[in-house]
C-alpha cells in the first residue's frame, strides 16, 4: 500500500505542476480553471473509480476539495479521513 500512495502523491504533485506552469504561461486561464473545476471532478472521479475498481458512486458527487486546495503545492489529503 506505501507504494500506491508513493506513487498517488508523485501523480498529485506532476500534474499540479503541469497545471501552475500552464496558468504560468497563460494567465488568462485562471477563470476557465475555476468554470471547468467541477467537470474536472466529474472526470476524476470516473478515473479513481477505475483505478480503484471501486464503483463511482462511492465518490462525492462534488469535490472535497477547494480548487486552492487543488492548486496548493504543499497541499495533500489524508485519505483515512475522507467520507466517501
Amino acid at each position: 500500500m506505501a507504494e500506491k500512495r508513493g506513487s498517488w502523491r508523485a501523480t498529485i504533485r506532476e500534474d499540479r505542476k503541469r497545471l501552475r506552469q500552464a496558468l504560468e504561461e497563460s494567465p488568462s486561464l485562471k477563470p476557465y480553471f475555476y468554470e471547468v473545476f467541477g467537470l474536472c471532478y466529474d472526470d476524476a472521479r470516473l478515473l479513481a473509480a477505475d483505478e480503484t475498481e471501486l464503483d463511482v458512486a462511492i465518490f462525492g458527487e462534488q469535490s472535497p476539495f477547494t480548487s486552492e486546495q487543488t492548486l496548493d503545492p504543499d497541499f495533500l489529503p489524508e485519505v483515512e479521513k475522507l467520507n466517501y
